[in-house]
């Protein structure tokens, strides 16, 4: 439940990278579905207090006040939805799904039952806060562009420009309310979050099973919402490599000096590799729901397996916190084992945009080819980056070995055990050979 409204909470965040007047209509629609959605998961949570439960009600009747307004207006009217915020929603409705007929409104909630409960209302307002700033900012920028010389599309007529400056005044409203509702709560209520000892063997069967299955998804003709995806979800292992690359140097897991000079430089470059892969294509308005459902379903549970570590409530855990939870090397050394999947797609991926019959919905022949070159660019500045990474990197999976004795009698004391791993280390004693007695005659 919680890795589900942490990945609402984090897909509703991308709505600030690009908040452009262009998909402003798509995510108004989008938004509806959302506040429609995050209402639905706020009413199967266990009894809120009076005051949040009548903030919800107040939102979601403005919602419903601003869709009337729209559809009377005409504006944004029927059409496609945002992938951004689209993404946000699917993750709350499967939220819901695991909460519907599991919760028990006729018993009392036990104290760590609704500190889990709050912090579960907060990261839906927060989801909520987010989404609505993005829309709000996209909805803006179209205000702006109102008196362009062609015009922004889907703005004209009298009717729609009042439509669209109506629903900004709205977002603003909800934006200001829910605002107020977070100030004093977040992120101090999170640490109310439930939260299981995380399984240091989840990460590595994901990742093994994202290699196989990314891996088969792009050797076939890969699709341009299939490498939208698997760009983000390679995005996202590469910064968490980064995160557990700085924790381990600066606890002393790994030589510090080693991973500032090669593996940081190396790291960023190939995550920036991906960004740059990312942007060279266009989401489709409904992405996730044609990427292969395994390959989804791969790709989710990656991100959360790497999410469960780096994450702490609203942020970056503390390198402390991460060296707490796992083993720094092994982790690290099973996130640096995905640096050969990298090259691997990124090989598969320059292979595919070389394809002119590779699909690229949405736009004339010209856009179409600029947008394969700038793909097939920047797959090949990937595969070179991480190969470099891979090289660069390559000391987090070495381990300190003992060299064996020509005695076998006599044993060779290991290395001192790196700092944060003294709990996951035994002293191994040293087996003495005791003097032989000179035989009886």
């Amino acid at each position: 439940m919680g890795e589900l409204l942490a990945s609402a909470d984090l897909a509703a965040r991308e709505c600030l990278w690009d908040p452009n007047g262009d998909n402003a209509q798509a995510r108004v629609r989008s938004w509806v579905g959302l506040v429609e959605e995050a209402a639905r998961v706020w009413e199967l949570l266990p009894t809120a207090p009076w005051a949040d439960q009548q903030l919800m009600t107040e939102v979601l009747h403005r919602r419903t006040s601003l869709a009337e307004r729209c559809v009377r207006f005409g504006w944004p009217g029927r059409g496609e939805l945002d992938p951004t915020v689209d993404e946000a929603t699917e993750a709350l409705a499967r939220a819901g799904a695991l909460l519907r007929g599991r919760v028990d409104h006729t018993r009392q909630p036990t104290p760590p039952v609704d500190a889990d409960a709050a912090a579960s209302r907060v990261r839906l307002m927060h989801t909520l806060l987010a989404a609505t700033h993005g829309t709000a900012l996209s909805v803006s920028a179209l205000v702006r562009n109102r008196d362009r010389a062609a015009g922004p599309p889907g703005l004209s007529g009298q009717g729609a420009r009042q439509a669209c400056r109506a629903t900004s005044v709205t977002l603003a409203g909800i934006e200001s309310r829910v605002q107020a509702y977070l100030t004093p709560r977040w992120p101090r209520l999170l640490h109310g979050e439930h939260r299981e000892p995380v399984d240091p063997g989840r990460l590595e069967h994901a990742l093994a099973v994202w290699a196989v299955t990314a891996l088969r998804s792009m050797a076939v003709s890969p699709e341009p919402d299939a490498v939208l995806f698997v760009s983000r979800v390679q995005g996202t292992l590469g910064h968490s490599l980064q995160v557990l690359g700085a924790a381990s140097a600066s606890l002393g897991a790994v030589d510090p000096q080693q991973y500032a000079s090669r593996a940081a430089p190396a790291f960023a470059a190939m995550t920036d590799g991906w960004a740059a892969l990312k942007a060279s294509f266009p989401a489709s308005p409904r992405a996730l729901r044609l990427v292969d459902r395994h390959l989804l379903a791969a790709g989710q549970e990656v991100l959360a397996a790497a999410r469960e570590i780096t994450l702490d409530g609203g942020a970056t855990a503390a390198q402390a916190t991460i060296a707490a939870r796992v083993d720094l090397r092994e982790t690290g050394a099973a996130l640096h084992r995905n640096v050969t999947t990298a090259a691997d797609l990124a090989a598969s991926i320059r292979q595919g945009v070389a394809d002119p019959a590779m699909p690229v919905p949405g736009y004339d022949a010209a856009e179409k080819a600029r947008r394969r070159i700038a793909a097939g660019s920047a797959a090949q500045a990937l595969v070179q980056a991480a190969a470099i990474a891979d090289s660069a990197g390559s000391f987090l999976t070495a381990r300190p070995t003992t060299h064996p004795s020509p005695d076998p009698t006599i044993s060779t004391p290991s290395r001192a055990p790196h700092a944060g791993r003294e709990r996951h280390r035994r002293a191994i004693p040293v087996m003495r050979a005791e003097p032989r007695k000179a035989p009886s005659r």
